[in-house]
């Protein structure tokens, strides 16, 4: 199953309080946001599905995406494995691969060289994603947001989401630590939940102090699976929890998750008709 959690990469611009977006797909909501302690970096950690027109049917929470590539943190949106490989895995192996750059640019560019060489993907699938890095660079805080194939976008607040717009009221440059900020971003994650269901599960807060030390301001216990096939297989078993939208959304599911199995050399006989 080739989960999608498309975003958009979006610029606050000069003292404004709202966010200019490019025109590409939305769903997973990301703010990175320097702060006066640090910087803030914040996800919803919902993976859903969408049906041919569009339509969400059923979601599964509590699924990572901000990763550590060298000393930095990358939140993206777009698939979430590559080559059938879950990010938190291909992230883990980058990181014991390769010496630690200096630079947001020579460390993204590292791994998208890594992501060619290793799991074979191509630039059209690498295209296919929204990046935004984050961390410090000579005591400097840095954020840069990539369309992979497009130019860096840099900017003290970037984010995924043109829906937080309305309800967007930090002033940039922003005055408030990063505890203030993320006591204001939880309540505009809440409302974009309502507004938009593939938005949602627990918010995950991380915050990056110079020198790029971490601290994990809200904790999320992830759901992390090394291969595709392993999350399919817990669905499958009912051993993963996932919330259906619809009366046939279970059966819609079932098929799509079988038929993903397939391109992994399975077979449907090996799953039970009982199995969900």
């Amino acid at each position: 199953m080739h989960l999608k959690l498309i975003a958009i990469v979006l610029m606050c611009i000069s003292t404004r309080t709202s966010c200019q977006p490019l025109p590409v797909p939305h769903g997973t909501l990301i703010v990175a946001i320097v702060c006066t302690d640090g910087i803030l970096i914040a996800s919803d950690t919902r993976a859903s599905w969408k049906d041919d027109n569009k339509v969400l049917f059923a979601y599964v929470d509590s699924f990572q995406k901000i990763f550590r590539i060298g000393k930095f943190q990358l939140a993206i949106s777009g698939v979430s494995t590559f080559n059938g490989i879950y990010l938190n895995e291909i992230t883990d192996s980058f990181n014991k691969s390769i010496s630690v750059e200096s630079t947001l640019l020579s460390t993204f560019d590292k791994f998208k060289n890594f992501l060619k060489e290793k799991y074979h993907v191509t630039d059209v699938e690498l295209d296919k994603n929204k990046f935004i890095l984050a961390g410090y660079e000579n005591n400097l805080p840095v954020i840069t947001g990539f369309e992979t194939l497009g130019k860096p976008v840099r900017s003290p607040v970037l984010t995924s989401e043109a829906i937080v717009n309305p309800y967007w009221r930090i002033p940039n440059p922003n005055p408030y630590t990063c505890v203030e900020t993320m006591n204001i971003l939880e309540p505009i994650y809440q409302k974009c939940s309502t507004l938009d269901k593939s938005i949602g599960g627990p918010t995950y807060f991380l915050k990056v102090q110079p020198g790029n030390r971490v601290s994990e301001l809200k904790k999320v216990s992830f759901k992390h699976f090394r291969k595709e096939t392993d999350f399919i297989k817990a669905i499958l078993n009912g051993e993963t929890e996932v919330t259906y939208l619809f009366k046939e959304s279970k059966k819609a599911l079932k098929g799509i998750l079988l038929r993903r199995l397939n391109t992994f050399g399975k077979t449907r006989q090996q799953y039970s008709q009982n199995n969900l």
